[in-house]
Order: C-alpha cells, then sequence, then structure tokens
C-alpha cells in the first residue's frame, strides 16, 4: 500500500515525495537562536559554518556585546545574502530540522514587491543564527519569497 500511494503522489507532485521520504522518516525539529542580522554584510552570497571562538570574533567585530557559545556544543551560522540593489530585502529561517545524519536549514530570501517603498540604497542582508548538534553535516535550502506592502 506505501509503495501505491508513493507513486501516485510523485505522478502528481514531485515535491510531495520528498515529504513522504521525511515523514516517514520522522524529521525532529531543532532550536535555533538567531544571535544577529543586518544589512552591511558581504558584497557576495555566501554561508559560513563558524566552530570556533577566533573565528566567531573576527565576524562579530562591531555588531553587539558577543553572545557566549560553547563552541565543544554548538556552532554559528553566517548566511550572507550578497548585495541587493535597494532596501527591503531580508532573510527569514524558516524551519531548521534532523533528518538522516544530517541537519537542514530552509532559508527564504524575502524581497519586496512593486506595491513596497523602498530605499534606493545598496543593501547586503546577513543573518547569524546559534545552533546545537555541530557534529552533523548541514545542508541548506532557499527559497525566494515577494511581499506586497499596504500603506492603507
Amino acid at each position: 500500500m506505501k509503495i501505491i500511494q508513493k507513486l501516485l503522489v510523485s505522478s502528481f507532485m514531485v515535491i510531495s515525495m520528498s515529504t513522504l521520504i521525511i515523514n516517514d522518516i520522522e524529521a525532529q525539529s531543532i532550536d535555533f537562536e538567531i544571535i544577529g542580522s543586518g544589512n552591511n554584510g558581504k558584497k557576495y552570497e555566501s554561508i559560513e559554518i563558524i566552530e570556533n571562538k577566533y573565528d566567531f570574533e573576527k565576524k562579530w567585530k562591531g555588531i553587539k556585546p558577543s553572545p557566549v557559545i560553547d563552541f565543544n556544543k554548538e556552532c554559528v551560522i553566517a548566511i550572507y545574502r550578497g548585495q541587493c540593489s535597494s532596501g527591503g530585502h531580508g532573510i527569514r529561517i524558516k524551519k531548521v530540522y534532523e533528518d538522516r545524519g544530517h541537519i537542514t536549514i530552509e532559508m527564504v530570501y524575502r524581497n519586496p514587491g512593486v506595491s513596497c517603498r523602498k530605499t534606493w540604497a545598496l543593501t547586503n542582508p546577513f543573518i547569524l543564527i546559534r545552533l546545537k548538534n555541530k557534529d552533523l553535516n548541514i545542508e541548506f535550502e532557499k527559497t525566494i519569497e515577494i511581499y506586497e506592502c499596504n500603506y492603507n
């Protein structure tokens, strides 16, 4: 019965196949904490996994008082979106979960729609998150979301 259901679902929606597999394994949600964000990140899109105090302090300079990170149990993920042509762009972490021995971080790049007023300054959005279970492989999934603004 399960094999037939998977074949029927996959013939209608390819995305549902991976969802069924995840549900069979029962992926576990992982807690994370956003420890920093802003619009003065790197010019080019990149992701960095920071696993020691020295590298963290180099990245953290000038943001705000540094949080205490136990790098024996935790790591910091720095996600840089790269340069955007206006204000209103951002990064949102949708979900973090463990599945089959690795961690998946689902992130959303948010873009302002045509109805939004925005600054015409270059911005470089970034986000830093604290994450436990640092010994597992980490995968990233990115989606893009366009939001509209209502000024009424």
